[in-house]
């Protein structure tokens, strides 16, 4: 599906960021550990909002960060949060969004062929699988 030799060269390439990277990581670790258990979570659920954050911006679907804390706030703590975003998706498909003459765009797959990560949906097999592989090679090398 990829090139494992561009794969290598592009670590190889960035040995030093990857160590350094690594490094953070790891004092973020420690950091972590040696906060109670209140703080930690609010430390990680801030961190996790802020990546998703990045990672939306950087594939073209921006959502502001108050947006998506209102959109999980609004939800009642006895609320299935993977149900809810399965729910969501499935009221998408029924209200028209996406086209069903194109897998990656019904399925909701956004421009650079990233899932929505929805664990208990049923997954493409075969040529369907196919063309998915193709969309995450495409957008992975636009990366």
């Amino acid at each position: 599906m990829l090139d494992p030799a561009a794969w290598r060269a592009a670590e190889r390439d960035c040995a030093v960021d990857l160590a350094q990277a690594a490094q953070a990581i790891g004092r973020l670790d420690g950091l972590l550990a040696g906060l109670d258990e209140t703080l930690r979570r609010g430390l990680i659920t801030r961190l996790a909002f802020s990546e998703v954050v990045s990672m939306l911006w950087a594939v073209g679907t921006p959502i502001p960060q108050e947006v998506l804390i209102r959109d999980l706030a609004d939800a009642p703590a006895s609320v299935d949060l993977d149900a809810l975003s399965q729910a969501r998706w499935a009221i998408g498909r029924l209200q028209g969004r996406g086209r069903v003459d194109d897998l990656r765009d019904f399925l909701g797959l956004h421009r650079v062929g990233q899932g929505r990560g929805d664990g208990n949906l049923l997954r493409p097999t075969g040529e369907d699988f196919d063309a998915e592989a193709a969309g995450f090679a495409g957008g992975a090398g636009r990366a």
